[in-house]
């Protein structure tokens, strides 16, 4: 239901929280890198808030990897602590 959505865009642009929310899209939604270079999702984003600043499909690729590298770390930590000594 889009009529609960919390309009943002009076807020002012936050590069990194537009990051998360594309990133979390890109995962979520299966996409492919590239589709962070396309044109129309450039033309929409500069639409709903006209200081959004687009993202490189190299730029999403990174921000998987460390995102990935973190819970990876994460997870092994957690299973280290859970282990019987």
């Amino acid at each position: 239901d889009w009529s609960s959505d919390v309009c943002s865009s009076d807020l002012p642009f936050d590069r990194a929280i537009m990051l998360q929310k594309l990133l979390a899209w890109v995962v979520l939604t299966d996409q492919p890198m590239s589709s962070v270079a396309q044109e129309s999702l450039k033309d929409l984003l500069l639409y709903c808030n006209k200081g959004a600043v687009t993202v490189s499909a190299l730029t999403m690729r990174r921000s998987i990897e460390e995102l990935y590298a973190d819970l990876k770390s994460q997870n092994e930590l957690e299973l280290a602590v859970r282990r019987p000594t």
